[in-house]
């Protein structure tokens, strides 16, 4: 029996699609014999998905983003202060679990670097498992440098997609040997979702609304056209409300669009694409969309930026459509070849199944499962 622990670095939201592999992931190793334990930030309410692990036998362990006070964040920054720095809490909870392996979930590369120093201080072995990256996110020399020796010394450096690594190896002036590819679960629909035989044409844009990352206002900004606003079109915006909600939707009303329908959070991929045809997802950075996958494991096309994995998946003219970055200009010209192929976008969405269930695995999280216990 192997002891593993996972330790989540992103703390800015209660859940996210980041969470989905190492949670689905520990259950794989718990439901094989091994001992696991997850250690990250604590929300109330407690999300659905820490009930469930903790329902299966998963150790869950704590942390609060934010101390007390003030005074006690300034003195947290001396080091050792009276014992309670953050590096000497981190090697505690680590060195309490008596972890045989480390997995360090975070969402751009390195963000969870400090949590990697004090496996490699201690000589506790570890691996890193990069969601994310961005364009506009660059360490600086000095962070660059740590980052080369703490990822050097992992075990396995694991990104959700090709160009999310290979944009981080540019970003620190560094190509690393020990680096691999896994996927992210998602929710596969059972059997084909029928096609919606409707002359409007119905875009769904999918995920949190956080237009700096996924791109809300580009999409207003180009049905806010006459062009746009003369078809018969719909976008479904389908997510839970966020703190940038009342500006997207203030923005709507500014330019007088009547087509949008916010949907709130629909946990049901069938019930997202009973009703649309075309994912549209205009996002600034990205890892590899689940919710990508799962529109295309529904055969349904997409729309999407040349970020991240996106064109892992899409292939423009094949069964999506790509706009080479995300600009009103380049969107609005994605989606207008879309308009003009929209006899031809059921079988697109078929050749998108094809694709997906090509590359992705059945079971990402078995897989990620076992890659984690050969490093044992």
């Amino acid at each position: 029996m192997s002891k593993i622990l996972f330790i989540s670095s992103v703390d800015y939201l209660p859940w996210g699609g980041s969470e989905e592999l190492y949670a689905d992931t520990a259950i794989e190793l718990i439901r094989m014999g091994h001992q696991v334990s997850i250690y990250r930030r604590h929300w109330l309410p407690e999300p659905t998905k820490i009930k469930q692990l903790r329902n299966e036998g998963c150790k869950i362990l704590f942390h609060s983003r934010y101390l007390k006070n003030k005074y006690w964040r300034i003195l947290s920054k001396i080091p050792a202060f009276f014992g309670c720095d953050l590096s000497s809490r981190k090697l505690k909870t680590i060195s309490e679990t008596q972890a045989d392996l480390v997995c360090i979930s975070e969402g751009l590369p390195g963000s969870g670097h400090e949590w990697a120093q004090a496996c490699f201080n201690n000589g506790i072995p570890y691996v890193t498992v990069s969601h994310d990256n961005s364009e506009f996110v660059w360490p600086d020399e000095i962070l660059a440098n740590k980052l080369i020796k703490l990822c050097s010394k992992a075990k396995k450096l694991f990104y959700v997609s090709e160009n999310n690594k290979r944009l981080f190896e540019r970003q620190v002036g560094y190509c690393f040997e020990k680096t691999h590819i896994i996927r992210n679960p998602f929710k596969a629909s059972p059997s084909l979702i029928p096609w919606r035989e409707d002359p409007e044409l119905c875009f769904a844009m999918v995920g949190r609304i956080q237009p700096n990352k996924k791109g809300q206002d580009l999409a207003i900004a180009v049905l806010a056209m006459q062009k746009w606003k003369d078809r018969p079109i719909k976008l479904r915006i389908y997510g839970g409300d966020s703190c940038f909600s009342p500006a997207i939707k203030r923005l709507i009303k500014m330019h007088g669009i009547s087509q949008v329908e916010f949907m709130g959070h629909v946990d049901s991929v069938c019930e997202i694409w009973k009703d649309n045809h075309i994912l549209l997802m205009p996002s600034r950075n990205e890892g590899l969309p689940i919710t990508l996958v799962e529109a295309m494991h529904a055969a349904r096309p997409a729309i999407v930026t040349d970020v991240a994995g996106c064109t892992e998946l899409v292939v423009d003219g094949e069964n999506g459509f790509v706009a080479k970055a995300p600009t009103v200009d380049l969107l609005d010209e994605a989606m207008e070849r879309a308009w003009e192929a929209r006899d031809m976008l059921k079988g697109m969405g078929l050749a998108a199944r094809q694709k997906v269930v090509a590359e992705i695995p059945e079971n990402p999280a078995r897989v990620f499962a076992d890659a984690l216990l050969e490093l044992i």
